[in-house]
């Protein structure tokens, strides 16, 4: 069995002259919840797309648990769970009938499970979809969504609109649902802390390619925040190697390290500076302040 979820190899997509992705490689470990990390128009929905086979790229290829995406794309759906933003379903419809058309495009629908789910997330069978607030629309696409027992489950953008509360609930229900069974989760937000309360890896999409992928553990230790008090102010910025950002204000400079060791501690000491702080960095900082500079300036 191929250890990966998934897997990009240089996928490149152009829309209407406009290049989306660019040379895109990077993969999914089986067994994680991956978080899938960008800037509104990042590329983000696309990549899915993508993987699911609801999209072709103009060069490269994909596959999700060890099938090709652009040969085999309905085979995928069959073992994926996919929840889009904004999804839509038939208002007519009643919770108990809906489950039994969506049961009816999978092999592997498992009704009990549906309705363990729905038992699960406080819902009515006998409720219609048009009278079902966000937060229980929400839970009703995931249980659509997780019905067949998906080897994968694909969340873009999934709480979107949702209020603080109810996406806390939806996001804990993730949490239970891939401990208890087993899934594996790729899930793109542009709500950081919700993403950091649950991921364990992520990747960063930026201008068309993954600038960073790996452990959230990692990559949080790896930049350090610094605050420097001195007597009196600096004269002039110290250009550390691995700085991504340093700014003084009267007797105090803050400096950003990308790379932070020990070693960078000593360089710190022979500053003189009176006193060394760090400053605890969320993954919205280091997502806001470190990750989209110009190029030259994330490599020094």
């Amino acid at each position: 069995m191929n250890e990966n979820a998934v897997e990009i190899e240089n996928i490149d997509k152009i829309f209407r002259r406009k290049t989306v992705l660019k040379d895109l490689n990077f993969s999914i470990p089986r067994g994680v919840v991956y978080g899938l990390l960008g800037l509104n128009g990042a590329g983000k929905t696309t990549t899915l797309r993508i993987l699911l086979g609801l999209l072709f790229p103009d060069r490269g290829q994909t596959s999700v648990l060890g099938i090709n995406s652009q040969k085999q794309g309905e085979k995928i759906r069959q073992r994926v769970g996919y929840v889009a933003e904004g999804q839509q379903l038939y208002q007519w419809m009643t919770i108990k009938e809906i489950l039994w058309f969506n049961g009816s495009l999978y092999k592997n629908w498992d009704t009990d499970y549906a309705y363990s789910l729905i038992k699960r997330f406080e819902l009515d069978p006998k409720d219609k979809i048009k009278n079902l607030s966000r937060g229980m629309l929400s839970k009703l696409s995931l249980t659509l969504a997780l019905g067949h027992r998906p080897e994968l489950l694909i969340l873009d953008e999934a709480t979107s609109g949702l209020d603080a509360i109810v996406r806390r609930e939806f996001l804990d229900s993730i949490v239970e649902l891939v401990n208890d069974e087993g899934h594996s989760v790729v899930i793109s937000s542009h709500l950081l802390t919700d993403m950091e309360r649950i991921v364990d890896e992520i990747g960063i999409l930026h201008q068309g390619h993954i600038t960073e992928s790996g452990s959230l553990e990692d990559f949080k230790n790896s930049y350090r925040k610094v605050k420097l008090s001195f007597e009196e102010p600096p004269q002039n910025s110290f250009h550390l190697p691995d700085t991504i950002n340093e700014k003084h204000s009267g007797r105090e400079a803050i400096i950003t390290f990308r790379n932070y060791s020990s070693q960078k501690e000593k360089e710190l000491n022979s500053l003189g500076a009176k006193n060394i702080d760090f400053i605890n960095m969320s993954l919205e900082d280091l997502f806001s302040e470190c990750l989209f500079l110009p190029e030259p300036d994330r490599e020094k």
